[in-house]
C-alpha cells in the first residue's frame, strides 16, 4: 500500500525517504506551519482477539506518549502522532523533524567508507548517545535496537564537520506489549548489535549498553564484533568471546580491550552499572592514548568471520593503516603560563568474565533458531521495551552561560584555610545511604554529608562591598551572588582536604557559571576552580597569588562540552575526584576532563559564582565528600 500523495489529518505526504521491513519514512509538508516533516507510517496488525487488541492500542499509546514527553538535546523529537483508518487498514504515524544530514550509518560510509575513525569522534559520538540513552533508561524506556542507522546528525553550521547525534526509531515500528500471546511475543533487533539476553527475548538496559559496544566496536576497528548469518551471529553473541579491539587496530591504547569486552560481557550484570558509566570508561581510555589517530584501509573487514561461523580474520590478512593528522585544538583566548597536561592512566576495569554454561546455551540455540523466523527489524524502526519497575525519570539537566577570559576573586570575609582537616561527620545509616559514586575511580568512604540548608560549616556572610558577592541560605539551598561583573566569588567551608571526591548539585539561576573551589589558600589566593558555564562550557582555572588574576591551565581553554544543555535554571550534578597530582572533572554522572598539576596539595572547598556580562546567582544543595582509597 503507497499512501504517495495522500494526506493524513494536516500533513501532505510526498514521496518515501526510507523503508524498512516494518514501515516506510515519507518526506511531507506540515500544512499549518511551513516546514518539512519526516512521517514514519506503521501498519497495525493487531491482534483477532478484541480484548488482545485493546490493551496493545493502550500500551502503545502510552509508550508513544512517553517519547513524546523525553526532552533530551541528543533524541530526536516527537512532533505528533495519529491513528487513521486508510483503504480499510488501519495504521500509526509518527511526525518528527526532517534532518537532510541522514543518517550516523550514511556519514560514517561517505566520510570513512566503512573504515575507523578518529579516536576523538569515537569519544564524542559515544558520550552523545550514551546521554540519550540514560535518559531514555531513566524514563523506563529499552530501545533495544541501537545502531548507526538509528542515529540521525544535526549539523552545527559553525563546525559542520562534527555533527551531533540524534537518536531515532523508539519503537512505533511495530507494536511491543508484555502480553503472552504468542503472536505478539516477538524478539526485534538487528542481529549484528544484539545482546544475548536480547535473542531471549529478556531485554534489560544493559542491552542496549551492550549494541553501543558494539558501535563502538565498529567506529574504532571498522568491523563489527560478530559478523555471518542471522543463525551464526546468534551462536557467536550466545558463546563466542569478541575478538579484543587492539588486535584488529594495533594503534588503539591497551585499556580499550577491558572497557569494550566488558561491556560485551555475554550476561548483563557482568556489564557496566550504567550506560553512563561505560562511556565515561570508554572516554578515559581513548583520550589516555598517546598513539595517533588511524583511519583502516578502504575495503578491509577486520575481524570478518568467515560463512562456516570461523572465528578471527582472514587467514593471511596484514592490516594496512593510514595515519590520519589529528586536529589542532582552538587557540586559548588567553595564553597559558603553565605546562603540559599530562593525562594519567585510567581506573582499572574488571574485565568480563568468560562465557555462561556452553551446554546450557546451546540448548537455547536450538529453540532460539525455531523463533529466528520472527525476526528482526530492518532499516526503519527499531523497538524499544517500556519497564514497568524503573525509577521514575529525572528531569534533564542543563548548563550556563559565558564564561570569563580572566577573572580575578576575592574570599567571604573571616575565612580561615588553616582549620584542621575534617574527620569523618556521618553516621553509618548516612554512609550506607549516599554510597561512593560509580562513575568516580576507585571507592572511597563517605566523609561529610551537608544538604546545604543551614550555614553549618559555611559562612553565611554580610555582602562584600568591593566584589559584591555573598552567600546566604535560602529556601533550603546555599545561594552563592555576585553583583561585580568579570569576577568570581567563592562560599568557603570551615574545613581543609587534601585527596578526596565531591559532588554536589548547582542550579544557574541565571547566565554565567559556578562550580568548586579546592585546595584552596584565601589568604594567599592560590588554588584552582572548576566550573561550568551555561554557555556549555568549562575551564579549570588556577590561582597564582593575591596580585594575580586566575589563567587557565594548557588544555583547559573554553572547552565544550554537550554533556548539558544550554541554559540557566536547570540543576546539574558537579562531580570532582582529586589525588595526589591527578583530577578527574565531571558533570551530571559522566566524564568530562582530567588534569595533572601538584603545585597545590592541600586546601579548602568552596562553592562559587562567575559573572560575566551580568550579576550572578548560584544555588547548591546536598554536597557529599568522600576519601578515596588509597
Amino acid at each position: 500500500m503507497t499512501l504517495d500523495g495522500q494526506r493524513l489529518d494536516h500533513y501532505q505526504l510526498s514521496h518515501p525517504i526510507g523503508r524498512g521491513g516494518m514501515g516506510i519514512v515519507y518526506l511531507a509538508q506540515d500544512l499549518r506551519t511551513p516546514r518539512s516533516v519526516a512521517i514514519k507510517v506503521i501498519y497495525m496488525n493487531l491482534p483477532h482477539n478484541e480484548e488482545e487488541k485493546q490493551k496493545a492500542i493502550h500500551l502503545f499509546r502510552r509508550e508513544a506518549g512517553i517519547i513524546a514527553s523525553m526532552d533530551h538535546p541528543h533524541i530526536l523529537p516527537l512532533f505528533d502522532y495519529g491513528e487513521e483508518r486508510v483503504d480499510g487498514e488501519d495504521i500509526a504515524y509518527q511526525v518528527m523533524p526532517y534532518r537532510k544530514e541522514g543518517s550516523l550509518d550514511q556519514w560514517l560510509k561517505q566520510r570513512y567508507a566503512g573504515g575507523a575513525l578518529p579516536i576523538a569522534e569515537v569519544s564524542r559520538f559515544i558520550t552523545q548517545a550514551a546521554s540519550a540513552l540514560y535518559y531514555a533508561h531513566n524514563s523506563q524506556i529499552i530501545h533495544q535496537d541501537i545502531k548507526p542507522s538509528n542515529f540521525l546528525l544535526r549539523q552545527r553550521p559553525e563546525r559542520p564537520e562534527r555533527p551531533d547525534l540524534l537518536l531515532a526509531d523508539f519503537g512505533i515500528a511495530r507494536l511491543s506489549t508484555n502480553t503472552s500471546s504468542s503472536s505478539m511475543a516477538t524478539m526485534r533487533g538487528t542481529p549484528q548489535y544484539m545482546a544475548p539476553e536480547q535473542w531471549k527475548s529478556q531485554s534489560v538496559p544493559a542491552s542496549d549498553q551492550y549494541a553501543l559496544a558494539v558501535m563502538a566496536y565498529q567506529m574504532l576497528t571498522g568491523s563489527t564484533p560478530f559478523q555471518g548469518s542471522p543463525e551464526q551471529l546468534l551462536y557467536q553473541h550466545l558463546n563466542e568471546p569478541p575478538t579484543p579491539p587492539t588486535q584488529l587496530n594495533a594503534h588503539l591504547p591497551s585499556t580499550i580491550d577491558a572497557v569494550l569486552l566488558r561491556a560485551l560481557a555475554k550476561e548483563p550484570e557482568q556489564r557496566y552499572p550504567n550506560i553512563n558509566t561505560f562511556a565515561s570508561e570508554l572516554q578515559i581510555a581513548l583520550l589516555n592514548s598517546d598513539t595517533p589517530t588511524v583511519t583502516l584501509s578502504p575495503g578491509y573487514i577486520p575481524g570478518a568471520r568467515s560463512t562456516s561461523g570461523g572465528q578471527g580474520p582472514r587467514p593471511g590478512y596484514t592490516p594496512v593503516f593510514t595515519q590520519t593528522p589529528q586536529s589542532n585544538p582552538p587557540a586559548p583566548n588567553t595564553p597559558s603560563q603553565h605546562g603540559n597536561t599530562t593525562i594519567p592512566a585510567p581506573p582499572t576495569t574488571d574485565t568480563p568474565a568468560p562465557a555462561g554454561n556452553t551446554s546450557k546455551n546451546k540448548a537455547l540455540l536450538t529453540l532460539l533458531l525455531i523463533s529466528l523466523v520472527v525476526l528482526l527489524v530492518g532499516g526503519i524502526g527499531s523497538t524499544f521495551l517500556l519497564l514497568n519497575n524503573q525509577p521514575p525519570s529525572k528531569n534533564a539537566h542543563s548548563p550556563a552561560t559565558d564564561q570569563p577570559d580572566s577573572i580575578t576573586t576575592t574570599t567571604a570575609e573571616g575565612t580561615s584555610p588553616t582549620i584542621p582537616a575534617v574527620t569523618p561527620d556521618v553516621s553509618a545509616a548516612e554512609a550506607a545511604q549516599n554510597p561512593y559514586p560509580e562513575y568516580f575511580p576507585k571507592d572511597g568512604t563517605l566523609l561529610y554529608l551537608d544538604p546545604l540548608t543551614t550555614a553549618r560549616h559555611w559562612h553565611d556572610t554580610p555582602l562584600n562591598q568591593d566584589f559584591g558577592g555573598k552567600c546566604t541560605f535560602i529556601r533550603n539551598e546555599l545561594y552563592v551572588t555576585l553583583t561585580d561583573l568579570h569576577t568570581s566569588f567563592p562560599c568557603t567551608s570551615d574545613f581543609t582536604l587534601q585527596d578526596f571526591a565531591a559532588e554536589v548539585t548547582m542550579t544557574m539561576k541565571k547566565p554565567g557559571c559556578g562550580g568548586f573551589y579546592f585546595r584552596y589558600n584565601a589568604n594567599e589566593h592560590r588554588g584552582y576552580y572548576f566550573l561550568i558555564c551555561t554557555d556549555q562550557t568549562y575551564t579549570l582555572y588556577k590561582f597564582n597569588g593575591k596580585d594575580a588574576s586566575a589563567q587557565r591551565m594548557t588544555g583547559s581553554t573554553n572547552k565544550v562540552t554537550t554533556l548539558f544543555p544550554v541554559g540557566a535554571g536547570q540543576s546539574h550534578t558537579l562531580g570532582l575526584f582529586v589525588q595526589g597530582n591527578t583530577m578527574y572533572l565531571y558533570v551530571n554522572g559522566q566524564y568530562l576532563d582530567k588534569f595533572t598539576d601538584g603545585t597545590y596539595t592541600r586546601g579548602t572547598l568552596g562553592l562559587a559564582a562567575s559573572a560575566q556580562n551580568k550579576d550572578m546567582i548560584v544555588a547548591y544543595h546536598q554536597l557529599e565528600v568522600w576519601q578515596p582509597d588509597a
